[in-house]
């Protein structure tokens, strides 16, 4: 229960950081968003050798925000501009393949770990 509220607090926390980071260029922009989900994901699932397969909750509670924002945004839009759309999901994209890549390189460190004791 602790990790669930930590992840989702987490992906509050990336709301400030993207509109901090939003105004920079696209590429540097996804760069940070995918490292912050990252890092985040990689502290929440340390320690567990199978975080990649087993903490699917807790990836899905860190990136919660970005889809009900980009849920509630894509509907209370024009929905004709669809380059809008593209860049939500893109930026969503990008922050949930931070997020695999955190539990994947977590659970290789702690399989390591594991290995060596």
């Amino acid at each position: 229960m602790t990790k669930a509220l930590g992840a989702f607090f987490l992906g509050v926390l990336s709301v400030p950081l993207a509109f901090v980071f939003g105004e920079m260029d696209a590429f540097v922009f996804g760069i940070v968003m995918a490292a912050y989900f990252f890092i985040c994901q990689f502290w929440l699932s340390r320690g567990n050798p199978r975080a990649f397969l087993k903490d699917w909750p807790i990836m899905l509670l860190l990136n919660a925000v970005l889809f009900l924002l980009l849920f509630i945004s894509f509907f209370s839009r024009d929905n004709r501009n669809a380059n809008y759309a593209a860049k939500g999901f893109a930026i969503l994209l990008v922050c949930f393949a931070g997020t695999l890549a955190g539990a994947f390189v977590a659970s290789r460190a702690a399989s390591r770990k594991a290995r060596q004791q």
